[in-house]
């Protein structure tokens, strides 16, 4: 009997053993930092990174995804496989303004053939609360579906999904070879005390943020302080605050729980930076410089003098995004922004430089997938400015806009049976004709051409692994160009761009 027990002990010891070896890891997604999809697409695939893919079934994958479920779009999400079971899920999600309450169904398959309930979530606010879900241990589900229920649009601004991995690695030591005991006589050397994190002093490179700024005492007062935050909105002219732009005198960085009110004085400022007149700019990262006081009968900031403001895009998984800002703006160093022009059934990429000039569309590339170029706005102008905007063929809007039959074909950047290229935008009304209306999406560029031009697609070919230059096709034009974009008639030394390649002149 003793022996038994000994027995039963030694297997309950080893199965406790064998799971604290499994291990997790989490991918935790925000939607804004991701190539937004099309409208309401059919069957979209979306790379996520860390093994997690979704395949979006009549949603609209943008800065949040937004599912919706009626008779005209039977919305839902389902990811691909993952390596271990799910243990844990949240989500990050609102219901849309106009409806009371969504229903969010989270499914898990094992296999992506069938599948079950796990939780139905009741979204019963129009603001982004957390959610978490938990199947049962042993379903060991590996992929989810969400499906939203009822005549219902639901957003999810992010999600993380936590899955069972392989157990531990033992390393590279060899488990026959035992490892060399220590001293017990000799003292471990101690280790080097951790430098204190130096507070945000309000200089512009240690901004304040909104929460240190609520920490100040109301009757606080400085003088020429940055801070930075995200712009959420304004605050109305009943003192209400609201997620949008209604005024133009002020802004709110921050959320609804912590904002920090700025007060635009009457000048070049508001009239660059008011939400009103720039509705783009909500979400944007804000650093601002100046007078830290009472606003709006809260803390906040009053006679700015300067700012700069960042907007982040998106790099898919192929290295490729599009992009139309109505602001002039400085291209990271991480990629390089391009404009495009046709000629017959060809399409070329040439390089905008440093600047993109204001109201201009621009294809980025970059080696880094799945990233995220920030760009900063700025007033600076592009030297080779005044030919990028008479040459250029992408065309954007800063809001969705409806554009009808004018003339004119319209492609859009985006990737089908894994080939990146030019095609007829998901939007339109005639999925075969190019010259029919269709949606523009805010912030996206099109690749606009003459309606003669009877090409369905225009595809960019793999990259020159050589140049690392993503040209669309081999341009015939003989016009060399510095790596800022500008033509050089009398070339010398050093590295040009000649028909979308870098060449070398020696």
């Amino acid at each position: 009997m003793k022996k038994r027990l000994l027995t039963i002990l030694s297997c309950m010891l080893m199965a406790i053993g064998a799971l604290a070896e499994e291990t997790t890891e989490t991918i935790s997604v925000t939607f804004s930092n991701y190539t937004a999809g099309t409208s309401y697409a059919d069957n979209e695939e979306h790379d996520l990174g860390g093994g997690l893919v979704i395949y979006t079934t009549d949603c609209y994958f943008t800065t949040e995804l937004r599912i919706y479920s009626s008779k005209a779009y039977n919305g839902y999400v389902v990811s691909n496989l993952l390596p271990g079971a799910i243990t844990k899920m949240t989500f990050s999600a609102a219901y849309a303004s106009g409806y009371k309450k969504d229903k969010l169904n989270v499914y898990g398959s094992i296999d992506g053939n069938e599948w079950k309930l796990i939780k139905a979530l009741s979204v019963e606010s129009t603001s982004y609360k957390n959610f978490s879900v938990s199947p049962e241990a042993n379903l060991s589900y590996r992929c989810f579906k969400l499906d939203v229920e009822g005549e219902n649009q639901l957003r999810v601004e992010s999600m993380s999904v936590t899955y069972i991995t392989d157990k531990e690695d033992s390393g590279s030591t060899d488990p026959e070879e035992p490892t060399e005991p220590t001293d017990p006589e000799e003292p471990t050397e101690p280790q080097e005390p951790q430098e204190p994190t130096e507070p945000n002093d309000g200089s512009k490179s240690k901004p304040y943020t909104v929460a240190e700024i609520w920490e100040k005492a109301a009757s606080t007062t400085q003088q020429g302080q940055w801070i930075r935050g995200t712009i959420y909105g304004t605050i109305s002219n009943d003192n209400e605050l609201t997620p949008n732009g209604v005024v133009k005198t002020n802004l709110v960085i921050g959320d609804a729980t912590k904002y920090v009110p700025i007060k635009l004085p009457d000048e070049d400022i508001r009239k660059n930076i008011n939400l009103k007149e720039h509705p783009y700019l909500l979400g944007k990262e804000l650093l601002i410089k100046g007078n830290i006081e009472k606003y709006q009968n809260k803390l906040g900031l009053v006679s700015p003098t300067t700012y700069e403001i960042s907007y982040s895009v998106a790099i898919n998984s192929y290295g490729y995004a599009s992009l139309y800002l109505d602001m002039a703006a400085e291209v990271p160093s991480s990629c390089t922004a391009y404009y495009c022009t046709t000629e017959g059934n060809e399409v070329y990429l040439h390089p905008v430089g440093e600047i993109i000039p204001d109201s201009t569309g621009v294809i980025f590339v970059s080696d880094e997938h799945n990233s995220t170029c920030t760009l900063t706005y700025t007033t600076a102008k592009n030297d080779n400015e005044e030919n990028i905007l008479a040459e250029n063929q992408l065309i954007g809007f800063a809001k969705d806009t409806a554009v009808d039959e004018d003339g004119y074909a319209y492609y859009a950047l985006n990737a089908k049976n894994k080939q990146v290229g030019f095609y007829i935008p998901q939007t339109a009304t005639d999925q075969t004709d190019a010259s029919a209306g269709f949606i523009a999406k805010a912030y996206k560029a099109y690749l606009q051409v003459p309606e003669e031009n009877e090409t369905i697609s225009f595809v960019i070919p793999h990259r020159d692994d050589e140049t690392n230059i993503a040209p669309i096709t081999q341009t015939p034009e003989k016009s060399v160009y510095d790596l800022q974009g500008r033509v050089v008639n009398n070339p010398t030394r050093g590295i040009y761009i000649q028909g979308g390649r870098k060449i070398i002149f020696k």
